[in-house]
């Protein structure tokens, strides 16, 4: 091999050696630019992420203070129809309504139900369904039928029922 042949052996090598190098850097950087890219939708996963976060413990934090605030209006049912009785028919005497008929009505097994028809002043009655609301025993008013009577009186017709203790 000849002086020129070897100098241009050698400068093929250096350019197929610049050329490699340089393919190499493009390909690191097109690497480079994929793991930026991929950074930055982590970074946006994280705020994303860090936001639900902090809403799902706000949340339960909202239902353990809702969870607690429902502890304290527990309910508890009544034993048997006459202790029922008792506690629906204190509230209509507290509230001074006067009651023309009391009747059971007709329940499922191992729950008990009263048809009341009575008169009061309207906003005795408010006053009535109130206490009702706030009995220690769990109740549904199952019906309410309010119609105007004479000197500003309503006639109602309410039908209550409750689940007894233990269903039986």
């Amino acid at each position: 091999m000849t002086t020129g042949s070897q100098k241009n052996l050698v400068l093929l090598f250096l350019f197929i050696l610049f050329a490699a190098v340089i393919w190499s850097q493009n390909a690191l950087l097109s690497n480079l630019v994929t793991l930026r890219r991929e950074v930055d939708e982590l970074g946006t996963n994280k705020a994303h992420l860090t936001a639900s976060l902090a809403r799902t413990t706000r949340q339960i934090q909202l239902f353990k203070t809702s969870l607690a605030e429902i502890a304290r209006y527990q309910r508890s049912l009544p034993k048997d129809n006459v202790e029922f009785y008792a506690l629906v028919e204190g509230r209509l005497a507290r509230n001074g309504a006067i009651v023309n008929a009391i009747t059971p009505a007709k329940a499922d097994k191992g729950r008990v139900a009263v048809k009341i028809d009575f008169s009061c002043p309207y906003y005795g009655l408010l006053d009535l369904l109130a206490d009702w609301r706030s009995l220690e025993a769990a109740i549904r008013l199952r019906l309410l039928d309010v119609n105007l009577a004479e000197d500003g009186q309503v006639s109602v017709t309410a039908e209550l029922e409750s689940v007894l203790e233990g269903g039986a």
